[in-house]
C-alpha cells in the first residue's frame, strides 16, 4: 500500500487563502471604523457649529437689547439733564461701546446683518 503524498504547496496556498480573506475582512473593518469616526467628527463638528451660531445669535440679541435699554435711558436722563450731567459721559461711552461691540459681531459674523 501507497503512503499519500502531502502537496505542501497545496497546503501553502490555502494557508496564504485563509490569511489573505482574513486581511481583507479586517481591511474592510477598518475602512467602516474610519468611515463611521469620519461622519461621527463631521456630525460632533456641524452640532458646535450650530451651538455656536445660537450663542452668537443669543449675544447679539442681549447686546442689542442692552443698546435699547441704554439708548432709552440716555433719552430719559436728556430730558432731566439738569440735575444728571455727571452721568450721560458714563452713559454715552458705555453706549458707544455697545454700538463698537455689536458692529464688531457684526463685521465677524455675517448672518447678523440686518
Amino acid at each position: 500500500m501507497s503512503q499519500p503524498t502531502i502537496d505542501f504547496n497545496e497546503i501553502a496556498d490555502g494557508v496564504t487563502a485563509v490569511l489573505n480573506a482574513r486581511a481583507h475582512e479586517a481591511q474592510l473593518a477598518q475602512r467602516e471604523a474610519d468611515r463611521t469616526a469620519t461622519m461621527r467628527a463631521q456630525q460632533e463638528s456641524e452640532l458646535a457649529a450650530r451651538a455656536q451660531h445660537v450663542a452668537i445669535c443669543a449675544e447679539f440679541t442681549r447686546l442689542s437689547a442692552l443698546e435699547h435699554s441704554l439708548k432709552t435711558e440716555i433719552e430719559t436722563k436728556r430730558a432731566t439733564l439738569g440735575t444728571i450731567t455727571r452721568e450721560l459721559p458714563v452713559l454715552g461711552a458705555q453706549h458707544n461701546a455697545l454700538l463698537s461691540e455689536l458692529q464688531k459681531m457684526r463685521q465677524r459674523y455675517t448672518f447678523l446683518k440686518g
